[in-house]
């Protein structure tokens, strides 16, 4: 159990830092915000949901979701978390996330088949996976 931990934490955090790296390139000052990562509704206690990571610089916000192993009902779950998020921060239930400008979502692992990377890029999301030895980070600026 405790192996599988730490085999996660370590890929949430090279995920991380390669969104730092190069989303980075576009949207300088991106930091880590820990105290992001738990999603609340304005005057609700419960929390609404939980986000592996989350990068910002104050305009720009990463939402990011890691598995080692990422298939194809996590990637239905992260769907649905963007829509419920989206749905939200429309209706002024985010208080915390009003003045992001962009909101993107990041989905990073190291078992990740090219099918499940297609469908993230599809929907807009960004894609982490190893690429020689490093991560690598897949952007669809053209279409999204």
């Amino acid at each position: 159990w405790r192996q599988n931990e730490d085999r996660d934490r370590a890929v949430e955090d090279e995920v991380t830092k390669c969104v730092i790296q190069t989303a980075g390139e576009r949207h300088s000052g991106l930091t880590i915000c820990y105290r992001l990562r738990d999603v609340y509704k304005q005057d609700c206690p419960d929390r609404m949901q939980e986000w592996d990571g989350v990068v910002a610089n104050g305009k720009v916000l990463f939402l990011l979701e890691v598995k080692h192993g990422v298939e194809a009902k996590h990637v239905e779950l992260v769907k649905k978390k963007k829509r419920d998020f989206d749905n939200a921060r429309d209706q002024g239930q985010l208080p915390e996330f009003k003045d992001f400008d962009t909101v993107f979502v990041a989905v990073g692992g190291t078992d990740f088949s090219s099918d499940l990377q297609r469908e993230c890029l599809s929907e807009c999301f960004l894609v982490i996976s190893p690429s020689g030895g490093r991560y690598s980070m897949q952007w669809n600026v053209t279409s999204c």
